[in-house]
């Protein structure tokens, strides 16, 4: 019941996208004046080794950090263009960096794909993983994450919640699946925070 009420909820604030079609259209997002307060970032992380005395450790890292432009404000258009060829869609997420404290409450994430599971999902960036590990040998993911934040902060900045990435389980028949995923305001339905699509391969 909660995906039907989701699915109906992004249909519904997008009529002009043609998304009951399978189809967007860029020029037709609407953003929301807020949209603008946010930098868009793709991180492709690995693992990376390093040296620790004796002992040779590999840590999980954004070894390629690149902006992100969104039409608008909010439009990131197809996410899974712009992954670099032959780097896993598990090694890349999107993230963005907006004012401190700011408020996404009157805003609610809504999702469509065509099969559950596959596409755009809601995830969660790890702000450690901008560190290079040799910075802080003692110190935790979280102590190190908390570290990354802390020098945002004297910006005024922070890390929003919500980040993004292109999933497509091996057991699923992705190929060709069509999703999307935006954030929009829980009042009108209609101004995005965020809008993003991604057509499998």
């Amino acid at each position: 019941m909660r995906n039907r009420i989701i699915l109906t909820g992004i249909l519904g604030a997008a009529t002009t996208l043609g998304l009951g079609a399978g189809r967007a259209e860029a020029e037709d997002v609407k953003c929301s004046p807020m949209a603008k307060k946010l930098k868009w970032n793709m991180c492709v992380h690995g693992k990376v080794e390093y040296k620790r005395g004796l002992k040779t450790e590999s840590r999980s890292e954004c070894t390629t950090v690149k902006p992100v432009a969104a039409k608008g404000g909010c439009n990131l258009g197809d996410l899974a263009k712009l992954i670099p060829e032959g780097v896993s869609q598990d090694n890349v997420v999107f993230y963005a960096i907006g004012p401190k404290d700011f408020d996404v409450s009157a805003f609610e994430v809504q999702k469509q794909s065509a099969v559950k599971d596959c596409g755009l999902q809601d995830t969660r960036f790890e702000p450690y993983m901008l560190m290079k590990f040799s910075d802080a040998f003692d110190k935790s993911n979280r102590d190190r994450g908390a570290m990354v934040a802390a020098k945002l902060h004297k910006k005024k900045s922070d890390f929003m919640k919500t980040a993004l990435a292109v999933r497509s389980p091996a057991w699923k028949k992705c190929s060709g699946v069509k999703s999307l995923i935006g954030q929009v305001d829980k009042k009108t339905q209609s101004k995005f925070l965020f809008y993003a699509e991604a057509m499998n391969p």
